[in-house]
């Protein structure tokens, strides 16, 4: 099985042939063929010296904008000549995700700032919409995730943890819309949409009484449709927050457990389980960390990032192809890349495990699957598992037969 080392990442983005993703332990940019299943790190971030200094990238034309989470640059990787250039920017922006809308990138994250990055010219610019959403402290929203969307010219950024969304005209000029009559405080929220609705899976209610809810609005955000899960595939046992819609219909891939599930809109029903030939590992995080992309508009490829699998689902007939990753490079050989000398191996190492050296660090990696996963799930912002369940449901960007979120070329 491939390290979580090299696997713990939460946006990834496709040409169809390839997926990228920065792995956040690493800071390396990560690349998987989707035809051999072989998995390799094809550049470090050089100023990656921290778990999470960089999380979230953006493909376009045969190029990768790494965007910052915690440094104040971005960085384009052009994947035909393997070189890079770098744009400086604010530091601590803490971005996730990233839309193109013309010749400008949005980036934004858990900030009320949007970084926009003109691609014919490189200059930067900043929206600031805190002045905007004043009075919207009721909900003290997380402010945003990964997910985004470019409808009629506007762009739409679902804010974390609500029923909320930021909505920029074609002059950058902010206004909200609430999916419903009023602001609510939603959990695990995963929003989806297409030409003509938004669609919504998410929770409402207190930990041990929430249920889980799949809503449908047109755009101006009046409910259209509203039904509750099964309550054995709601809250309490695992949420489907991987979720991407399909044409009249949710796929939901695992979190927790081995089951794919696909979910008719209109009915109050699973329609099928997918429970065979997935034999994810039973570690600590198991499921926590799957991620999905859409390739093309014939299947669906999901990361399980705790099994180290790739995950193939045809749209077409719901068959599943699920195969382990291959690792080409030495894993050794590239945490040694990671850092350049043993001293700032020691301003970047996380105290609290007491490694000496280098060496010892590399050999609680390589030799520790169970040590390694715990590491992965503590050192990305104290504990990644606490943050999936507090802050998202939106690691999941699709693009299919209309609907918009992960870029796709």
């Amino acid at each position: 099985m491939i390290n979580q080392y090299l696997l713990g990442h939460k946006v990834e983005v496709t040409d169809g042939k390839s997926i990228w993703y920065v792995a956040e332990l690493s800071g390396f940019v990560v690349e998987v063929n989707l035809f051999s299943k072989e998995l390799k790190c094809i550049w470090k971030i050089p100023d990656s010296t921290e778990a999470c200094s960089y999380r979230s990238l953006f493909y376009y034309a045969h190029k990768l904008y790494v965007i910052p989470y915690y440094k104040g640059a971005i960085y384009v990787y052009d994947l035909y000549t393997a070189k890079y250039e770098k744009i400086d920017v604010k530091q601590n922006l803490e971005l996730m995700g990233c839309i193109k809308r013309n010749q400008f990138l949005y980036a934004f994250g858990r900030k009320a700032e949007i970084l926009k990055y003109n691609l014919e010219d490189s200059t930067v610019t900043y929206i600031d919409i805190q002045s905007e959403l004043e009075h919207l402290k009721e909900i003290s929203p997380n402010w945003f995730w990964t997910q985004a969307f470019v409808l009629n010219e506007c762009i739409y950024i679902p804010i974390s943890n609500t029923n909320i969304i930021i909505v920029l005209d074609q002059h950058d000029k902010i206004s909200v819309l609430y999916l419903g009559h009023e602001p609510e405080k939603w959990s695990l929220v995963n929003i989806q949409a297409d030409n003509r609705r938004f669609h919504a899976i998410y929770c409402k209610g207190e930990k041990d009484d929430a249920r889980t809810y799949i809503s449908e609005y047109d755009l101006n955000g009046r409910l259209r449709l509203k039904s509750i899960v099964d309550e054995k595939y709601s809250y309490q046992i695992y949420p489907f927050v991987n979720a991407v819609w399909i044409g009249d219909k949710w796929i939901c891939l695992p979190y927790g457990r081995n089951e794919i599930v696909i979910r008719d809109k209109e009915y109050d029903e699973v329609l099928f389980e997918i429970t065979n030939g997935i034999d994810f590992l039973n570690n600590i995080i198991q499921g926590l960390f799957c991620c999905s992309v859409w390739a093309d508009d014939y299947m669906i490829y999901s990361i399980n990032q705790s099994a180290g699998s790739l995950i193939c689902i045809d749209i077409n007939d719901f068959s599943v192809n699920h195969s382990y990753l291959e690792l080409k490079d030495n894993l050794q050989c590239l945490i040694r890349k990671s850092y350049q000398d043993a001293s700032q191996f020691q301003n970047v190492i996380d105290e609290k495990n007491s490694f000496l050296n280098l060496e010892l660090y590399i050999d609680y990696i390589c030799n520790n699957e169970n040590k390694a996963a715990i590491l992965n799930a503590q050192t990305s912002e104290g504990t990644q598992a606490k943050e999936v369940i507090d802050a998202k449901s939106d690691t999941i960007w699709g693009r299919a037969r209309g609907t918009r979120g992960i870029n796709v070329v």
